[in-house]
């Protein structure tokens, strides 16, 4: 399935922005003005994550929330001494030696002015989600806050191949919003609203943040969008889990039935069902708090920037994105209530013993 132009144009743009565990205001801001120029209400929680809503001729007060994080893992700046500075990696980080890897080193103030540094050392340290240090050597004008990425390509594409710095979840970001988008212009009946949170690549702590706020509803219907390693090409994931927990089955189900029905339409629509036993995504913290969860993953090579022996941009088939995206409007105007959904495989059981059951 080929990217509509106008939703490239907001992928391209989102994955320009660079971005850090805790130094998400770059996409928060695109965010906000993207909401602003379609006249969507936008909402910002006490812990900074983004709600944006679209809500048309649906009276049903049950939304379903699209759920995108904002970060990808980086470098924060702890110090900086006589042109040197200490970062110290945010989020699962590379299992390779980064000397010599070249970085950009960014403020929260201007996503395109850019100071070069270069890694000169790491070390390994214990714990999960800061697994190493570094000393960087740096341009004049880095400062104790900035934040650093790998200076890699935010944009190439070459036979469907889509490279990126940071796919995950940059690229989940923009098919929210590519989905809100095509809701306004097209006014469509739905309740969905776009949720963007914060610092998910160090514990899930924006999502967390989210069920202590009165944002979220308590009745919503949350689709986590996530991106994972596994084989491209043979389009989006539906998840049923991860590695911590199964998430929502009803949830789950319903999705399943949306993109069975979609397949048998069209051809070039591609979703795949396997059960990725890796990593852990926000749906797991927010099935742990209660919520209706469930996931949707684009599946990537280069997962967090690891490349076989170097760091590369993560890449994306965008074939699987525009499936994604495409499938997003669908769930957006025909999910349905979520109390439909066991009430009808019920209903199916009970026909089906009502058939039968004279035979035992």
């Amino acid at each position: 399935m080929p990217i509509p132009p106008a939703d490239a144009e907001i992928l391209r743009q989102v994955l320009a922005l660079p971005t850090s565990p805790f130094h998400e205001a770059h996409v928060a801001r695109f965010v906000e003005a993207f909401a602003r120029e379609r006249d969507l209400p936008c909402k910002r929680d006490r812990f900074g994550n983004l709600y944006v809503s679209y809500h048309h001729g649906q009276p049903r007060s049950q939304p379903i929330v699209l759920e995108a994080h904002m970060d990808h893992p980086g470098f924060h700046v702890e110090s900086v001494k006589d042109g040197r500075a200490r970062l110290a990696f945010l989020g699962k980080g590379p299992s390779i030696d980064l000397t010599g890897e070249p970085l950009l080193v960014y403020n929260d103030t201007n996503p395109t002015e850019a100071r070069s540094a270069t890694i000169v050392s790491c070390t390994q340290a214990d714990g999960f989600y800061r697994p190493l240090f570094a000393e960087a050597e740096v341009d004049p004008g880095v400062q104790v806050g900035d934040f650093a990425t790998f200076d890699l390509t935010t944009w190439q594409l070459r036979n469907h191949r889509l490279h990126a710095r940071a796919h995950d979840d940059l690229a989940q970001v923009a098919a929210t919003l590519c989905t809100l988008d095509r809701l306004a212009r097209q006014r469509d009946e739905a309740h969905v609203i776009g949720l963007f949170t914060r610092a998910e690549e160090v514990g899930f702590i924006g999502a967390y943040g989210a069920t202590e706020d009165d944002h979220l509803p308590e009745n919503a219907v949350i689709i986590c969008l996530e991106c994972s390693g596994m084989p491209r090409s043979r389009g989006f994931v539906v998840r049923s889990g991860d590695l911590t927990t199964t998430y929502n089955h009803w949830a789950t189900t319903r999705l399943l039935q949306l993109a069975d029905a979609e397949a048998k339409q069209r051809d070039d629509f591609l979703f795949q069902t396997p059960l990725p036993r890796r990593g852990t995504c926000n749906a797991s913290l927010y099935v742990a708090r209660n919520r209706i969860a469930t996931g949707l993953t684009l599946p990537l090579e280069n997962y967090h920037n690891w490349g076989p022996d170097r760091v590369r941009a993560e890449v994306i088939d965008a074939r699987d994105w525009a499936s994604l995206v495409h499938f997003l409007h669908v769930i957006g105007t025909q999910f349905g209530p979520y109390e439909n959904i066991q009430h009808a495989v019920q209903q199916h059981m009970d026909r089906l013993w009502q058939s039968e059951r004279g035979n035992l």
